[in-house]
């Protein structure tokens, strides 16, 4: 029995040889645009997020802006109450500060917040401010003022970024700031805030990991990570997902946010090993790692010509399908219609639905009359993912005693669609499409 046990106990000990530590640990949050309460939904999944991102005993604790809501300083306590809580063992605390950290009630100076920002997380003062953790570079850059970089500024961040390259040229740069570089991840592609000349500066440093909030694009998708002349991607949300800008998707609040976005609650872990960066992402909520089949790996040192998670991933990308025993079915009361079909199915995901309405003409042709796209479930939690989709038509949609052609086409997020489910149906006369009731989303 005694031999058994040493033999156990050497093949256990070589088993535990075998398993590569990582060189560094860094767990990655932000958006949480908390208020000071402990119940709120910010400070509520910053919780669950250092609960469970603490097993892992993380090196670096990171977090890449808008913690507070309305710049409210009573929130960075109540934040910094949970680190010391959930990491005792007082890892080097990274950060930089986003819109909602400088969107105060009254006049109150950029000066003033930066500085109660600063305090409050017991972080440096400079900005930008630069850190060497065990040997690698962590660079923190926020916006003056909340809206833009400076030459100044972004000469200051230049001498960050070659100070780091000088010290050591092979290893990554993680630079991170609240705004992402134009045109790099999913939501960086307009407005204000997806700063070109961040992306002119980085261009130039192909060692740098930029590291942004402010998107709050889910996880699971592919495109929330770039490669290109350098790897940028998105720190995700504690607080609620957007989808996209504008009028894009039919099914949104405000042209970004889906329904029941608060069930994205999401979090990174980034492992840095000597050939390799391993970024894990997860649902805090779930305690669960999203796509791990699919792990988000760069190397290093870095090189663009042989990057695996460039937009050459849309080339090979396979579109959805509906499954051969798929319904598709109408419904309709107090003034609004629904589209209720089957659910397509893709390797990954089923990133939205096409929805055209035709009416048929009498030569036996067809008029597009109507043209929405709707974002799917994907980003739900597990079990609240549909097994029928409901689709809300909207309003002036129908022809009233014409026959009419409705075609679902599922979209994966790179854009290739897959064949439509078709309904054709004569559009009774006694429907009354005048709604007498609330404006919701079926699901909500």
């Amino acid at each position: 029995m005694k031999r058994f046990m040493s033999v156990f106990a050497a093949l256990f000990l070589v088993g535990c040889a075998c398993v590569e530590k990582p060189l560094l640990r860094i767990a990655v949050t932000s958006d949480a645009q908390a208020i000071n309460s402990t119940s709120c939904w910010g400070i509520a999944n910053t919780e669950k997020a250092f609960d469970f991102l603490s097993q892992f005993k993380p090196d670096v604790v990171l977090m890449a802006g808008d913690l507070a809501d309305r710049a409210d300083p009573a929130v960075f306590p109540l934040y910094m109450n949970l680190y010391r809580k959930y990491f005792p063992h007082n890892p080097v605390h990274v950060a930089c500060a986003g819109n909602h950290d400088f969107r105060p009630v009254g006049n109150v100076a950029y000066e003033d917040l930066w500085n109660a920002f600063a305090d409050g997380l017991q972080i440096s003062r400079d900005n930008p401010g630069h850190q060497v953790v065990r040997g690698y570079d962590f660079i923190t850059l926020t916006e003056e003022h909340c809206d833009f970089y400076s030459a100044e500024m972004l000469s200051k961040v230049k001498a960050e970024l070659d100070a780091a390259v000088a010290r050591d040229s092979g290893k990554p740069i993680f630079l991170v700031t609240h705004y992402p570089p134009r045109d790099t991840m999913i939501g960086s592609q307009t407005g204000v805030h997806a700063r070109a000349e961040l992306r002119a500066l980085l261009n130039n440093y192909p060692q740098v990991i930029s590291l942004s909030g402010h998107t709050h694009r889910p996880l699971e998708c592919e495109t929330a990570i770039w490669q290109g002349e350098f790897t940028a991607l998105t720190t995700a949300t504690l607080s609620y997902a957007c989808v996209g800008g504008g009028d894009k998707y039919f099914n949104v609040a405000g042209g970004t946010i889906p329904p029941y976005a608060r069930e994205v609650q999401q979090a990174l872990l980034i492992d840095i090993f000597e050939n390799r960066v391993e970024i894990h992402r997860y649902n805090v909520h779930e305690r669960r790692e999203i796509n791990p089949d699919e792990l988000w790996v760069v190397d290093i040192p870095y090189n663009p010509a042989t990057a695996r998670l460039t937009q050459a991933r849309a080339e090979t990308a396979v579109a959805p399908e509906f499954p051969e025993n798929a319904v598709i079915s109408m419904r309709h009361d107090f003034g609004f219609a629904y589209l209720i079909f089957t659910p397509a199915k893709h390797d990954r995901f089923v990133f939205s639905y096409i929805m055209r309405a035709s009416v048929k003409n009498d030569d036996g042709s067809w008029t597009l009359v109507q043209e929405t796209e709707h974002i799917s479930d994907f980003y739900r939690y597990i079990a609240h993912r549909a097994t029928e989709f409901v689709i809300k038509l909207p309003e002036k949609t129908f022809r009233v005693n014409k026959i009419m052609k409705f075609e679902i086409f599922p979209q994966e997020e790179f854009g290739k669609c897959g064949k439509p489910l078709v309904l054709e149906m004569l559009v009774p006369p006694e429907w009354n499409m005048t709604r007498r009731s609330k404006l919701t989303w079926p699901q909500e």
